[in-house]
């Protein structure tokens, strides 16, 4: 697994609030943040249900900060405020995971630098994973989660490997078997590998044909161990190229799925 003091504000951004709108209780706000673009839904805390998730695309020439700037000036829905929790989730490949019981708010930065290069102008902040054991610890620029905790109100941040980690434990599996589940985005892939003891892996790799995508889930399921006829390889999302992923994985792999995107709304049980 992908295991200077700057700053751990995880529960601090919880608090902070932009209080310029009157706040409307059953109203919520998710926002994703992905290298190939934007996207949000207003979602109703009572039942779950959501707008349409709209989608923005980024410009590559802008820094995050201006082309966030830009979604709230496009965005009429998003400048009215109003909202009683906005749930942020940053699709990034800088994340990695440490046991909770090891978890020290001082001891995070060293951790995330021991596995990454430092970066300027970031900030490492962490998702603790209810019923997992599991703390996360990933970066964000700091100037960016400054832009938002000040048009947002009552601002969560989450890791998209927060999301996938909590939810596929979740999952049932059938007795005995292990799987495999990878996220291709535009520039990268995320690989989470569950067996009958739990998670056994959550590593990220920098990846954008599909020749890479199949080599690294290859090179992945034999260093685990899977069998080829047993276990299972589930294909998140909707990436481009994916069906041909699909077709090769499977002239090695028997149980081959395309499962639906997890949906960014109402991350109130990462919390619970």
């Amino acid at each position: 697994m992908n295991l200077r003091r700057t700053n751990i504000e995880q529960d601090k951004d919880m608090t902070q609030t932009n209080d310029t709108h009157t706040e409307d209780e059953h109203k919520l706000l998710s926002i994703r943040i992905g290298t190939d673009g934007f996207s949000f839904a207003i979602v109703m805390a009572d039942d779950g249900e959501h707008t349409d998730m709209r989608h923005h695309a980024i410009d590559d020439t802008l820094p995050l900060t201006a082309n966030i700037k830009q979604l709230f000036a496009q965005e009429e829905a998003l400048r009215q405020g109003g909202f009683s929790r906005t749930d942020i989730v940053l699709e990034s490949k800088r994340f990695c995971l440490l046991p909770t019981e090891f978890f020290e708010r001082d001891e995070a930065c060293r951790v995330f630098y021991h596995n990454y290069p430092k970066q300027e102008n970031e900030c490492v902040l962490h998702n603790t994973l209810p019923h997992t054991g599991i703390t996360v610890l990933f970066g964000i620029d700091k100037t960016a989660r400054d832009c938002l905790l000040g048009l947002c109100h009552r601002v969560k941040f989450y890791s998209q490997a927060s999301l996938h980690i909590a939810h596929m434990a979740a999952l049932e599996r059938p007795a005995g078997t292990r799987a495999l589940y990878a996220c291709p985005r535009r520039y990268s892939m995320e690989v989470y590998a569950y067996g009958p003891e739990g998670l056994l892996l959550a590593n990220s790799f920098d990846c954008n044909s599909t020749a890479d995508r199949l080599y690294y889930l290859l090179y992945v399921w034999k260093q685990l161990g899977f069998d080829q006829e047993k276990d299972e390889l589930h294909l998140c999302g909707q990436a481009a190229g994916q069906e041909q992923l699909s077709d090769e994985l499977q002239r090695f792999v028997a149980h081959v799925s395309t499962d639906e995107p997890l949906q960014y709304n109402n991350l109130k049980f990462l919390s619970e």
